[in-house]
C-alpha cells in the first residue's frame, strides 16, 4: 500500500506513535497493515492503542476529506483522543 501524504510547513516527527491508520487514494482503510472496514476502524484502533498511546492517520492526498473525517470521528468515538494526521514537511 502506497500513500502520498500531503505537505505541511508545520509537520513534525512523532516517534511515539503506537497505531498507524492509512487511507489509500481509492478509499481503502488500513490499521497497522491490515485492511479494515471504515465502519469498524474505531473499534479496531481502540483495541490496539494503550492508555496514553497515540494514533496517526496517514491519508493519501488524493483520498477524500470526508473519509478522513469519518475515520477520525470513528476513532474518537471509540474513546481514543490522541489522534493526529500525518503530513510531509513542505514549503510554507
Amino acid at each position: 500500500m502506497e500513500i502520498e501524504r500531503p505537505q505541511s510547513s508545520e509537520a513534525t516527527a512523532r516517534p511515539d506513535t503506537q497505531v498507524l491508520v492509512a487511507i489509500t487514494q481509492d478509499g481503502a482503510v488500513w490499521v497497522d497493515g491490515e485492511a479494515v472496514d471504515a465502519h469498524r476502524v474505531g473499534a479496531k484502533v481502540a483495541a490496539l492503542v494503550s492508555g496514553d498511546g497515540s494514533v496517526v492517520v496517514q491519508a493519501d492526498r488524493r483520498s477524500t476529506t470526508g473519509l478522513l473525517l469519518e475515520v477520525m470521528d470513528r476513532i474518537r468515538q471509540a474513546g481514543v483522543d490522541n489522534v493526529a494526521v500525518a503530513a510531509n514537511r513542505g514549503a510554507g
